[in-house]
């Protein structure tokens, strides 16, 4: 029974993991992640940030796998790249990385 119960929970893990990946690469999840958290966006309107995300030219999904010699293989819940306008008009290429964490106290440092 504890077999059950331990397989149950990890198969409902993984599935809250994959829906909360799907979450974040939502434009409009995704517009207000990068309004909150990057700075170079502060001063743009989740609608102008939802628009850049919208413009394959200046937002690029990229592959979530990357293979480290010597380490192995590193997986991202999402990554890529965003070009977003600043108020000097200059343009900057932020590179997000966005995890989510199962936990929300997870210990970093074990």
């Amino acid at each position: 029974m504890d077999t059950i119960i331990k397989d149950t929970l990890s198969q409902h893990k993984i599935m809250l993991d994959q829906n909360c990946k799907l979450m974040i690469s939502h434009e409009e999840m995704l517009s207000r992640i990068i309004k909150e958290f990057v700075e170079e966006a502060k001063h743009l309107s989740i609608e102008e940030i939802i628009k850049i995300v919208q413009d394959e030219h200046r937002f690029q999904r990229l592959n979530n796998e990357n293979s480290i010699p010597g380490y192995g293989t590193v997986r991202f819940d999402f990554f890529g790249c965003i070009d977003l306008p600043q108020l000097d008009h200059t343009i900057k290429r932020i590179y997000l990385n966005v995890e989510i964490q199962n936990d929300a106290y997870p210990n970093i440092l074990s």
